[in-house]
């Protein structure tokens, strides 16, 4: 008998890892995850996962049933049961959605919860299933690859099979029919067909093939077989489908589409969105269920089909179509041409057929239409029509413009023939320009008064102008060709494209190239001529003595600018004599290598220091000054110690020369001018005088004025009685040449005999200019100052220019004055000249523009609204040219003028100069004397003191006038050493986009907006440390060498801001506030309905919300706790200018920008067209070392803070800042492109306007490997509120990426974390979206790998990373949707683009320049032409 063996002792079922109830070290209530999770329309595919995952940890069995639930509470398993049964009930929470997980989170047994899921979701879904099967025959390959349209194809088909299973025969015996295998079959042959049906158009051939085979082969054989195709064939997915979704490549109704794209829609279906049922795409991509984008929401609004979805064939995104044709210009129809040729021909009847001919070879033959046919006109068609409409035409073949006050410029061109509709021919003589905006100009425009309508060419648009031309529905649209930016628009009337403008005609004229031989001075002019071309300022002083003298304000004369040149000044004296003769200032002036015509080479000056009379003495040579003067001598090459005749000398010289130049003389008649521009400076009042002249000082009464005559002017003679018979002439035709000191008569110039001579009997006409010759024409031109009311109107016709019936009359009336040939005037004026047949021939010329002068045009000068450069300046790029506040209302204008020309001192030195910043300075002082703030005492041996400054502040009122003028004393904190002077350090500084998004919900909320500044924020609160602080400038200390001892903060200080906020935090949170957890200077108030934010950044205050009686409750606490001030309507805040209007709100830095330009010394510079050259990539040996690197890094500084509100040089600015410690020359030049760049427009700005979706929508993308040193990418990302842009940024990655996939997903989490912040920051503020955030991305791996739940080799290191932006979208927190490159707005933030994408993305911004200047409507010199 064998022996006996003991049975082995059982196995404790927690051990055996074969048991269902073993549990692994690494298993945990986390471990398993199902994704998808359950969402309730997904329950057959999530309970297929979840049974796969469960039977991966043998725990299946716990809730099919196979383990039952232990009864006896003694039961030895009980104990693993539970914690089996809580694992599985944990991981069954962990793979449900957020509000399933809470209805079944009190269930105890997981068998409980899986059967409790099976009976809610596991059941039929009609809704479902249809959904299903119209996706599925939906579905084409498009972009896919044969394998992932396979695969898309197979997920619909098992998730419908879940829904739908095939029946299978249940019957014990086994049917003989073959029904059941048949039904199967056919559900398989289905599955073929739509596989096959669904491939591109390039597979057409193996579909025909694997067709024709009978029987057909298996799914399987058949994906094979198409696979092989492709591989052998090459072929690459489509790009098509990706522009269809990202909505890049729309095209309206009526222009072409390539043959590709039409015979793809044709052959093939198009994929339809289960929830707008709109096709070419699908729910995951659909705008209207995620929302637009904002630059195509703009479009939208003006067509309603974009809202309905992005659908390929809406009107709404038409203007947005690079591949437009140049011109898509529909055909007129019949009843169009009938109205506009019978239009034409009424207006020539009406206005009479002036049939002109030519004898000119050159002239051309230009037919207006084709073919005539009558018609009758509409009564509401000739009631649209005015001299101010322009109406599209594509049959005319040039532009036609019916009056030359449109013109900007022209010029006489060979008469160039018309034929009109009705047979006869009318001649266009002048062509020239018309200038609708800066970007809408029209050339080549004929100019024909016969016709009645302006007519533009749609030929001459497309082939000559560069711009594209699309007509749809009742509307066309005029776009630039590259930029694609809609410059004009035009609606249908009558059947006729009438064209948008708010256009006003101007008036120009043109410079005639033969100029006649008299030249005649305006009216307004005559009294700037006689008183030698005298200052406007010095005019205005004359005025006020002599009422009779007229003034051309804002006048522009070449002469001035041709005679003066001045110097940088010199210290004034302050040495004055008593009385007259006292003392007396000489100098010799010369020697002048063209003699006079008597022989002249020097004069001599002599100026009385009292009364600045001045005498001049001529001399030819130094020989004859006299030497019996006892006279006191400067040092060498000092002329400045002998400064008041030298200045007279100065004085004297301009005068002088601009004598000559208006008077055409030659140079030889200098002395003549000299005299005569001493004997005029002795008349002028003077402010150092007192505003009395010279003359009167001396003689102790005022000159007489009437007798003052224009240098060089026509003046008619007596000749003598001596040998003078009866028959001869009786006058001498002269030259004014001044007057001779102590003779009481005029020196006139024979323009016949040349002689010179003395006179009484003179009769002046000083409108007249007679002397010229072909060597010297006269080349200066006075512009007079007029105004668009003064329209030209036909002049009243003189009949005689001189007064021939009264020769010898002394006191000689002057007759009306004729208007200079080269320049226009008022409208009074008349332009006649006398023929050789005593005939007269008008000659009528439209006004011009109101201008500036020159020596203004790189200054902002008041409210001016005139935008363009005088024709006299010598900058061809004045910053006029791009600064206006033509656009401003008036009280908008004069706030923005207040706060530009408002000046600040730099230094104690200057503000001692004014009375203002002393008072502003006694009154800071005051404030710390009576705060406590120092007390004085001996500096110990061991401590350095720190130093102090002052800093000077204009506050403004929301109406521009000054509040206050702020003088603040302020510590060098940055000598403190931390740990010894400081410990703690806050300071209450706001973020920007929390500014912007204030800013932005105040406009679409209508909120209220106010500011207040606190007097002495810094000097309530307690300092515990000891700091010592030298005298401040204007203190006086009790003993000598001491210093103050700072007992409260003061500004500066590090741990002054610190103090600060802890008492007004204290203050806000005692009133209600709540403090922002997102911006900790951030802090809101809810009451009932009313809502009310206060944020502050330093000292500076913003108050926006609903209640205004809150914002006065707030404000009397503040007031009472530490003296603020009531600004008013927030206009300016931290150099942000806020302009609010029915439109919104608009924030930019003008006055920041041209304070940069102007410290930079570029503000006469030429504009750039982009901040960076895309050509020149900087980088840190990139060339000679720049030598001031301090200015280098207050300029990139500076440029730092202006991207507040210019994101488009953002990225530029984030380049620059890489070499702040060795920059080099070309990163130097680059720095000044910016600033450049930024002159282009000053004043552009944020637009948040007051129209807008409550919805956050950002743009993520990235440039790998884009900085050349380190080879790491730049990442780059924006966010819009609706349509307001709040938040971007530009910032190179802290690693380096290894492909472009990771680089795009870096980028995409780093702007994760800022759309987390802008929802919690939106959270404080009780705002809710209406629609979930969208992140739009560019790069379909970045958006895979944010989808995707495996992780493999390649994005291993990525696992922290993508699990954030995965959890987030897992989350519903945002939104994941592809965008195509030529609608990635981040694009701007991460390269440098040429100027046409540059400016294409910076459209679309939503960035605004309210302050841009109006068309200059300037005439060009030709050197302007060749630049």
């Amino acid at each position: 008998m064998p022996p006996r063996v003991a049975p082995a002792a059982p196995v404790d079922p927690v051990l055996d890892q074969t048991s269902p109830f073993y549990v692994h070290p690494s298993d945990g209530p986390s471990s398993v995850t199902v994704t998808p999770v359950l969402n309730g329309s997904n329950y057959h595919s999530w309970a297929r996962a979840m049974r796969r995952a469960l039977g991966g940890k043998m725990k299946f069995d716990f809730v099919d049933g196979s383990i039952p639930v232990p009864i006896d509470p003694f039961d030895p398993s009980l104990r693993a049961w539970n914690r089996c049964n809580m694992l599985v009930h944990s991981w069954i929470l962990n793979s449900v959605s957020e509000s399933t997980a809470q209805s079944i989170v009190f269930m105890e047994n997981a068998i409980d919860v899986w059967n409790d899921l099976k009976e809610r979701f596991s059941q039929g879904d009609l809704v479902r299933i249809a959904e299903l099967q119209q996706e599925i025959y939906s579905l084409r390959q498009d972009s896919r690859s044969v394998t992932e349209f396979f695969s898309a194809l197979k997920i619909l088909w098992e998730d419908l099979e879940l829904y739908l299973p095939i029946p299978t025969c249940t019957c014990r015996v086994k049917c003989n029919c073959d029904a059941m295998r048949s039904a199967r079959t056919n559900h398989q042959l289905m599955y073929v067909i739509r596989f096959l049906t669904g491939l591109n158009d390039h597979f057409d051939m193996v579909k025909s093939q694997i067709l024709l085979l009978d029987p057909l082969p298996p799914l399987n054989k058949i994906f094979s077989m198409v696979i092989q195709h492709e591989r052998q064939g090459n072929f690459t997915p489509s790009e098509h489908s990706k522009a269809l979704i990202n909505a890049a490549n729309f095209r309206p109704p009526g222009s072409t589409s390539s043959s590709k794209n039409s015979r793809s829609n044709s052959s093939t279906g198009k994929r339809v969105c289960t929830f707008c049922g709109k096709d070419n795409h699908i729910i995951d991509n659909c705008y209207k269920k995620h929302g637009l984008p904002p630059h195509l929401q703009k479009k939208s609004q003006a067509h309603n089909a974009a809202a309905e979805g992005n659908d390929c064939d809406s009107d709404s995104i038409a203007a947005s179509e690079p591949q437009a044709a140049s011109s898509s210009s529909a055909p007129m129809t019949q009843d169009q041409w009938e109205r506009l040729i019978a239009l034409i021909h009424n207006s020539s009847l009406s206005q009479g057929s002036i049939p002109a001919s030519s004898n000119q070879v050159g002239s051309s033959n230009v037919t207006g239409h084709t073919s005539v046919n009558q018609g009758i006109i509409s009564t509401s068609f000739v009631n649209h029509t005015t001299p101010s409409t322009w109406i599209i035409d594509s049959g005319a073949s040039h532009h036609i413009c019916t009056s030359l006050t449109w013109f900007h410029s022209y010029n006489e061109i060979n008469p160039i023939s018309v034929r009109l509709p009705n047979g006869t021919s009318v001649y266009a003589k002048h062509s020239g320009l018309v200038k609708f905006t800066n970007n809408f100009v029209l050339h080549n425009v004929l100019c024909i008064p016969e016709f009645s309508v302006n007519l533009l060419s749609v030929s001459s648009l497309s082939q000559f102008s560069n711009y594209s031309v699309i007509f749809y529905g009742m509307q066309c649209v005029i776009q630039e060709q590259g930029t694609w930016k809609t410059i004009g628009s035009a609606e249908v009337v009558d059947g006729l494209y009438y064209l948008n403008h708010k256009f006003k005609p101007v008036y120009v004229s043109a410079i005639s190239n033969n100029e006649p031989a008299i030249f005649h001075i305006p009216n307004k002019a005559l009294w700037h001529f006689r008183l030698g071309h005298l200052s406007q300022s010095r005019m205005n002083l004359l005025v006020s003595q002599f009422p009779f003298i007229v003034v051309d304000h804002g006048a522009i004369c070449d002469v001035c600018h041709f005679a003066r040149h001045k110097k940088l000044p010199f210290s004034s004296s302050i040495n004055k004599a008593s009385k007259p003769y006292e003392l007396i200032h000489f100098d010799i002036w010369g020697p002048l290598s063209i003699k006079s015509v008597h022989g002249y080479a020097y004069f001599l000056t002599a100026v009385d220091d009292f009364s600045r009379f001045t005498w001049v003495t001529l001399m030819k040579t130094k020989a004859e000054a006299r030497q019996s003067i006892m006279h006191q001598t400067s040092c060498v090459e000092t002329p400045q110690q002998n400064g008041r005749v030298e200045r007279k000398h100065q004085h004297i010289l301009n005068v002088g020369r601009a004598l000559l130049y208006h008077s055409n003389l030659p140079k030889s008649f200098w002395s003549y001018a000299v005299i005569h521009a001493t004997y005029i400076i002795n008349r002028i009042p003077s402010p150092l005088l007192q505003n009395k002249s010279p003359y009167e000082l001396l003689h102790n009464h005022s000159p007489d004025m009437n007798t003052l005559k224009v240098f060089g002017s026509l003046a008619y003679a007596s000749t003598l009685q001596a040998n003078r018979t009866k028959l001869e002439h009786r006058g001498r035709k002269c030259i004014f040449l001044g007057y001779k000191q102590g003779v009481k008569g005029t020196i006139p110039y024979d323009l016949h005999s040349k002689e010179i001579f003395l006179s009484r009997h003179v009769t002046y006409h000083d409108h007249i200019l007679p002397y010229h010759t072909s060597t010297n024409p006269q080349n200066w031109h006075y512009h007079t100052n007029i105004s668009h009311n003064d329209a030209p109107t036909v002049p009243n016709v003189l009949h005689d220019v001189l007064p021939y019936n009264n020769p010898h009359t002394d006191n000689v009336v002057d007759p009306p004055s004729p208007v200079d040939h080269a320049n226009p005037t008022d409208s009074d004026t008349t332009s006649s000249t006398v023929n050789p047949d005593n005939t007269v021939s008008t000659h009528i010329r439209p006004s011009r523009q109101k201008q500036k002068p020159a020596y203004l045009s790189d200054y902002v000068c008041n409210t001016s609204t005139s935008s363009s450069a005088p024709l006299s300046s010598g900058n061809l790029y004045p910053i006029s040219a791009f600064h206006s506040y033509s656009h401003l209302s008036s009280l908008h204008a004069s706030y923005t003028n207040s706060i530009t020309h408002c000046t600040e001192p730099n230094t104690y030195a200057e503000a001692c100069m004014s009375e203002h910043w002393q008072s502003a300075m006694r009154a800071e002082l005051e404030a710390l004397a009576k705060n406590g703030t120092w007390k004085f005492v001996d500096l110990p041996s061991h401590v350095k003191p720190i130093g102090s400054k002052w800093v000077y502040k204009v506050k403004h009122k929301s109406d521009g006038s000054i509040e206050r003028y702020k003088a603040r004393l302020v510590a060098k904190g940055y000598n403190q050493i931390e740990g010894l002077d400081f410990f703690d350090t806050f300071s209450p500084v706001a973020k920007m986009s929390t500014v912007r998004i204030l800013l932005a919900l105040a406009s679409i909320k209508h909120w209220h907006l106010h500011q207040l500044d606190v007097n002495n924020a810094f000097l309530h609160g307690e300092l515990k440390d000891d700091v010592y602080m030298t005298v401040p400038e204007g203190v006086n200390s009790p003993k000598p060498n001491q210093v103050c001892k700072l007992l409260k903060s003061l500004y500066g200080l590090k741990q002054a801001s610190r103090k600060w906020y802890e008492r007004l935090t204290s203050l806000l949170l005692q009133q209600g506030y709540t403090q922002s957890t997102a911006d900790y200077s951030l802090f809101t108030y809810h009451k009932d309905n009313d809502f009310t934010a206060l944020l502050i950044y330093v000292d500076d205050i913003i108050l926006d919300g609903t209640s205004l009686t809150e914002f006065q409750r707030i404000k009397t606490i503040l007031d009472d706790n530490f003296k603020i001030k009531d600004l008013g309507v927030l206009k300016y805040f931290l150099g942000l200018e806020v302009a609010h209007s029915k439109q919104g709100i608009s924030v930019s830095q003008r006055k920041y920008c041209l304070d940069l330009l102007k410290d930079s010394g570029l503000l006469g510079s030429k504009p750039a067209a982009t901040p960076l050259d895309p050509s020149i990539k900087l980088h840190q040996d990139a060339g000679k070392l720049y030598e001031d690197v301090s200015s280098y890094r207050r300029l990139v500084g500076r440029l730092l803070y202006l991207t507040h509100t210019r994101p488009d040089i953002s990225f530029a600015v984030q380049q620059l800042s890489q070499f702040l410690q060795k920059p080099t020359v070309t990163h130097y030049h680059a720095a000044c492109r910016i600033v450049r760049y930024l002159k282009h427009s000053p004043g552009r700005g944020l637009m948040f306007p007051r129209t807008s979706e409550i919805q956050i929508l950002g743009y993520s993308d990235a440039d790998w490997a884009g900085c050349i040193d380190s080879r790491r990418s730049i990442s780059g990302y924006c966010f819009f509120l609706g349509n307001s842009l709040i938040s971007w940024k530009a910032k190179k990655q802290i690693t380096v990426s290894r492909s472009s996939s990771e680089a795009e997903y870096r980028a995409l989490s780093t702007a994760t974390c800022e759309l987390i912040w802008i929802l919690f920051l939106l959270k404080d503020l009780n705002i809710s979206c209406t629609r979930p955030p969208v992140l739009y991305c560019d790069n379909q791996s970045a958006l895979h790998i944010a989808s995707n739940p495996v992780f493999h080799e390649r994005t291993k290191h990525l696992e922290i990373d993508c699990h954030l932006v995965r959890e987030k979208v897992q989350q519903g927190l945002l939104r994941l949707l592809p965008i195509s490159t030529q609608e990635q707005l981040a694009d701007c933030l991460t390269k440098a683009l040429p100027v046409a994408k540059f400016n294409a993305f910076i459209s679309k911004l939503g960035l605004l320049d309210i302050y841009q200047a109006q068309a200059c409507g300037k005439l060009l010199r030709k050197e302007e032409l060749k630049q």
